[in-house]
């Protein structure tokens, strides 16, 4: 608690004093007044509580550390990411890092405790302090495909934000999501793979029943019988390797080939990724044509 909250709820001014040098009580930011009411290493509730306090009646955790709380990401916050008025401002924080927003209403959650921003408002956020703009996607990619939110949602968040880094970008990336690419590495072969060479538009995570259990792939041409498995693992562990070569060998028995991307695939050879998938889908009927997107393209020797 506070200095001003242990002296409104009834407790004189010797009294905090007398906890404090007694050992009963630890100051936590004496600075800023914020005290444990108990002896011994604080929890990660209780460093969160105290850096909210400590920032005013308005703060709210944010950014990483709202990440943490909303269960974006399983890492801890090296800092703690405080929010508070623009208005406002206090010195350096001892463990925090303290940003400001004009649109504290607008952001704050109405109802969670610790303090915190909306979900959504954390995703938006997070895009604007990322390194670069695929670590921007990962972060709309992982609230959508964990269903923390939907991207009708953040949609509607990020049109309430006048001006934002990459806003086109993020606004065609969460367009994405919404119909149907659930991760970093399912857009990038949507926009790099799919949209920059006209191939034919695949469903995204088509359910399907096998074994008694659901099983979700990827990206699947159902009329030309053709399955893409996107893999963003840098390696296979045992077991995985064995539910990827059932899940194979059940598209085998439908008839249906199944090929398989990694990560430095649709990232660095997103060209070379079309050019075989075009030539599987034109001998399975597709009767298209894919388009070379640069001059070096290799779709090139498909078109003649």
């Amino acid at each position: 608690m506070t200095r001003r909250q242990a002296l409104e709820r009834g407790l004189s001014r010797d009294a905090v004093s007398g906890h404090l040098k007694g050992g009963r009580w630890q100051a936590v930011h004496p600075r800023r007044g914020v005290y444990a009411t108990f002896t011994g290493p604080l929890n990660r509730t209780a460093q969160l509580w105290a850096a909210v306090l400590a920032c005013g009646t308005r703060a709210v955790l944010s950014h990483h550390t709202a990440a943490e709380l909303w269960g974006l990401t399983g890492r801890r916050s090296d800092l703690i990411h405080v929010t508070m008025p623009h208005c406002h401002s206090i010195e350096a924080l001892k463990g925090a890092r303290i940003h400001y927003s004009s649109k504290m209403d607008q952001i704050r959650h109405p109802a969670v405790s610790p303090p915190r921003t909306r979900l959504e408002e954390t995703v938006i956020a997070l895009t604007q302090v990322a390194r670069d703009l695929d670590e921007a996607t990962a972060w709309i990619s992982q609230a959508c495909g964990s269903r923390l939110t939907t991207a009708a949602r953040l949609a509607t968040a990020f049109a309430g934000h006048g001006r934002l880094r990459w806003r086109a970008e993020l606004t065609a990336i969460v367009t994405d999501v919404a119909e149907g690419a659930h991760s970093l590495l399912e857009t990038r072969y949507f926009r790099k793979v799919e949209q920059a060479h006209a191939l034919p538009r695949g469903r995204r995570q088509l359910r399907r029943a096998e074994g008694g259990t659901s099983r979700y792939d990827d990206v699947t041409y159902e009329r030309h019988h053709t399955i893409v498995h996107l893999d963003g693992r840098t390696g296979h562990i045992h077991q995985d390797a064995f539910r990827d070569m059932r899940r194979d060998n059940a598209a085998a028995e439908r008839d249906a080939i199944s090929l398989r991307y990694g990560y430095a695939d649709v990232t660095h050879r997103p060209c070379a990724v079309a050019a075989q998938i075009s030539r599987v889908l034109i001998t399975r009927g597709w009767k298209g044509r894919p388009v070379a997107c640069c001059p070096a393209c290799p779709v090139l020797e498909l078109l003649g």
